[in-house]
């Protein structure tokens, strides 16, 4: 056999390898196990990607005591115009984890302890309620719920005790910021890249 076609067979072996086998690696893409049962441990890299680059763009609470750090988006205040949902984004480096708090706050700057969503779409309505005490792990499920719903335009609503419905993530901007934060959560816990 001619080298310049033994050449091409190899190159067309190696193509269909490469077809076949696909060229992602294990830390390019969501992996769904890891994206819907957290173990929250953080990689090293991971955290300092995250405090060299992403962390420009939020704000260190600083009334929280070591090993702890707290960071808040560095956009929200703490009276909004309308009710906002506002990750804190907690990292625990003498474990070496990171989980995400869901917290509510009102346009008069109180947070809410217990707070109810309801997520509107043409195949119903779904009802989510969140504690500020639970759990890291529902924390996690509400945010990702809420992250797929903002990606599946469902409308999402807080129900206010003897109020009607106010609208959460109205405008794009808000909308974007709150998946930008959990993608840089779950960039921390390596359930994303």
């Amino acid at each position: 056999m001619p080298k310049s076609n033994r050449i091409s067979t190899l190159t067309a072996l190696f193509l269909l390898l490469v077809d076949l086998t696909g060229c992602q690696s294990e830390l390019s893409r969501t992996q769904p196990e890891q994206f819907d049962n957290p173990e929250f441990s953080i990689k090293a890299s991971n955290l300092l990607f995250f405090r060299n680059v992403r962390s420009y763009y939020y704000q260190q609470v600083h009334d929280t005591l070591q090993p702890l750090e707290v960071y808040r988006w560095h956009n929200y205040t703490h009276k909004p115009n309308a009710p906002q949902i506002q990750p804190l984004l907690v990292i625990n480096t003498l474990q070496d984890q990171a989980t995400m708090l869901v917290e509510l706050r009102l346009p008069h700057g109180r947070k809410v302890q217990n707070f109810c969503l309801i997520l509107t779409s043409v195949s119903g309505r779904d009802t989510l309620l969140c504690q500020t005490t639970d759990a890291p792990q529902i924390h996690h499920q509400l945010l990702t719920r809420l992250y797929r719903a903002i990606e599946n335009k469902v409308q999402i609503d807080y129900l206010a005790k003897n109020q009607k419905l106010l609208t959460l993530f109205s405008t794009k901007k808000e909308q974007s910021e709150f998946m930008i934060q959990v993608r840089d959560y779950l960039r921390l816990t390596g359930a994303y890249d």
